[in-house]
């Protein structure tokens, strides 16, 4: 295992073992019966512990490592850094919500959601919900310490958790608590749930109590609905600073931030305008009044079916624009209620790593949110397909890559792919009218403005209100949850910033990499080059492309000289029909391949020449020159000339000819070669076009390629 490797293995156990709810929600074993340690000695140990682990990433010669083993240095330098930012913003001193991000109703959500597969795993949830005592007073007096320093939490927000906590005392058992079942056929099943309902009766029920009592006392002098940013609380612009840099993973300005929401609004708006005006629609105005009343009128679920059916169709799609291995299908089914009566979107979590849960698009079907309208197709790609799932759950699949990669998701990285798959879905047609596709600018609206009212509130001083305005007046959903969004942004400083800041990074590069490999690009290998080193800050994300380009370019070099070395060396060539002959290097009519069309499996080039042949005849002399010429070209390329060549025939749905469609001394190419391959593991390589190589060398060496076609 490599210096890099180890340090990153052993930072992440150790974030996991300091975030063990996040390793439930995962599915990773040994840390069921865990919960984080709040206190700010916890905190202090830590910190401390965090900065070893940076310095030693430090000490580690970049110019002995790998590509593949600089990412992850990277990545641990990045999960490092985001510690220290985030100990340092202290949270805990002013956070109070009833939301599933802070404090007990964190707790009750993973509880909820929590899988037991066996006793064992039954026995640490027991252990859980005795040790969450001290974990809940723990959070009690790090709000009473905030307090003193006059960091206090927004007093609405304080209303909304008591109101929240009440209805969960409530309840039996305190409802979500009692969520997990017993393994199926346990024969002690009986027992566990009465030493379960006991330890809630004995320790979680008071401990939420004594919370409840806290944020009661803290409420008189709690921030009002005006002040609801960290600039104001003391130390608050270091924070929002410390926020930007944990969620963008760049050293951004707010202002910055503030004016590209701005001018994606004015983007937005305009195309906007223009496809309502194909509906019949006169004006922003009256757009934003269609897509604003398509919300939550059919029923929970019909909105269900209609998003999984966007979902399949997404699936179905999924292999035209990425590479194997593509994941199992995502499941779509509605949230806990604890979770949903918070207002809480339609979120994603990635299948459980121990196979308890599969990988699943939560709905909302208690109140209004985003995706209950002409947006549930846009909301449907963003979690689910080409999406989070995809996203996630196919990064479990590529298992050579660190835990820390797999496992840890980057929060500009993770949803700036949501964003950029909204896109993908348009541009793959994914969208099935126009109504679908302004409820996917809807959804980009929501975005841009996040942009603009997270800054708003957290920098330039905005209420509560104004924001919400701001949101209405810009964003076509139910106020409701525009309402429900804001304390979102209230409660997770910065994290709203992360959306569209991915989104434009993905875009930027894509952009990039077209224009430095021109024909040759190839969107499913770009989206492997994207994806399959895992959840990565921007800098080693712009990194990790670069060297994928520089590769790529290199290749594309290597492979030009070989084609031309292998032509070299075909000689004229006769079948026994007497109705073939051809030499490659002759009149180099190249027909242009598509670059998306498989995978390479096998270390081979298959190149087919037909002289002119057509209808009935065409196929036998295809497959005399498949063999023929396939066999000289591996040999100028150092292949091995024994294994099946595999043509490219019959490709009619990608534009490509069928057998017995071959133009006059035409060449089609296909590449099955190591070199064609970034990066990438056995079954994983990439490939390209061969066709499309021969035209990019083409334009570098027009003399070499006389009869090749130009860019």
């Amino acid at each position: 295992m490599t210096s890099a490797r180890d340090l990153a293995d052993r930072f992440h156990r150790r974030w996991l073992e300091h975030n063990p709810f996040t390793a439930t929600m995962y599915g990773i074993p040994g840390y069921d019966d865990l919960v984080p340690d709040e206190s700010e000695e916890g905190d202090r140990a830590w910190r401390a512990e965090a900065g070893q682990f940076l310095l030693a990433a430090g000490s580690i010669d970049r110019a002995q490592l790998t590509a593949e083993d600089a990412v992850t240095l990277d990545c641990t330098t990045e999960a490092a850094t985001q510690e220290l930012a985030g100990i340092d913003m202290a949270r805990a001193e002013y956070m109070v919500t009833a939301m599933q991000y802070a404090g007990p109703a964190t707790f009750l959500a993973v509880a909820a959601r929590t899988v037991l597969l066996d006793p064992a795993a039954a026995q640490a949830y027991l252990t859980r919900l005795r040790r969450s005592g001290g974990w809940l007073d723990q959070i009690s007096e790090r709000l009473r310490t905030g307090a003193s320093k006059g960091r206090l939490p927004v007093a609405p927000l304080v209303e909304q958790a008591i109101g929240w906590a009440q209805d969960v005392l409530a309840q039996p058992g305190l409802g979500p608590a009692l969520s997990p079942r017993p393994p199926a056929g346990w024969n002690r099943a009986a027992a566990w749930e009465d030493e379960r309902l006991a330890v809630v009766e004995d320790v979680v029920r008071p401990a939420l109590a004594r919370w409840v009592v806290t944020i009661k006392e803290l409420l008189p002098r709690a921030r009002p609905s005006g002040q609801a940013g960290l600039v104001h609380l003391p130390g608050g612009a270091d924070d929002y600073a410390r926020a930007i840099r944990i969620y963008t993973t760049l050293p951004l300005r707010p202002e910055e931030l503030h004016q590209t929401g701005l001018d994606q609004i004015a983007a937005l708006e305009a195309r906007a305008t223009e496809l309502g005006a194909g509906l019949g629609l006169s004006g922003l105005d009256e757009v934003f009044d269609a897509v604003r009343d398509s919300a939550g009128k059919i029923s929970p679920a019909e909105a269900i079916r209609q998003a999984t059916i966007a979902v399949r169709r997404a699936e179905a799609r999924a292999a035209e624009v990425f590479p194997a291995p593509l994941p199992p299908p995502c499941e779509v089914t509605p949230m806990p209620e604890v979770v949903a009566a918070s207002g809480a979107a339609p979120h994603y979590t990635p299948p459980r790593l121990d196979g308890g849960r599969p990988g699943t698009f939560w709905f909302n079907t208690e109140r209004p949110t985003a995706g209950t309208g002409w947006d549930i197709e846009a909301v449907a790609f963003h979690e689910a397909v080409p999406g989070h799932h995809l996203q996630l759950s196919r990064l479990q699949l590529l298992t050579d890559l660190p835990a820390l990669q797999r496992q840890r998701s980057i929060t500009v990285f993770s949803e700036g792919w949501g964003l950029y798959a909204e896109q993908l879905a348009g541009e793959a047609g994914l969208y099935t009218d126009d109504r679908a596709e302004l409820g996917a600018i809807s959804a980009s609206l929501m975005r841009a403005a996040r942009l603009v009212v997270d800054t708003g509130i957290h920098a330039f001083g905005w209420s509560r209100e104004q924001a919400l305005e701001f949101f209405v007046a810009h964003v076509p959903m139910p106020p409701e949850f525009l309402a429900a969004e804001i304390d979102r942004y209230v409660v997770m400083p910065g994290q709203a910033l992360a959306y569209l800041t991915g989104k434009l990074e993905i875009l930027r590069l894509r952009e990039e990499a077209r224009g430095r490999l021109g024909p040759a690009f190839s969107l499913p290998a770009f989206h492997a080059a994207v994806l399959d080193h895992g959840s990565l800050p921007l800098p080693a994300l712009a990194s990790s492309i670069a060297n994928w380009l520089d590769g790529a370019e290199l290749r594309l070099g290597q492979l030009g000289d070989a084609l031309r070395h292998g032509a070299r060396r075909a000689q004229p060539h006769v079948d026994t029909t007497g109705r073939i002959g051809a030499e490659v290097a002759g009149d180099h009519r190249v027909l242009v391949a598509d670059p998306d069309v498989g995978r390479v499996r096998h270390g081979a080039v298959a190149v087919a020449v037909a002289p002119g042949k057509q209808g009935r005849d065409a196929p036998a002399c295809q497959h005399r020159a498949d063999r023929w010429v396939g066999g000289k070209l591996m040999e100028g390329l150092g292949g091995d000339r024994r294994r099946p060549v595999r043509p490219l025939g019959g490709h009619r749905r990608r534009g490509l000819p069928g057998r017995g469609q071959l133009p006059h001394r035409a060449v089609l190419v296909a590449a099955h070669h190591p070199i064609l391959s970034p990066g990438a593991r056995g079954d994983q390589q990439g490939l390209v076009g061969i066709g499309r190589v021969v035209q990019l060398a083409a334009a570098r060496e027009p003399a070499a390629w006389p009869g090749a076609p130009r860019i």
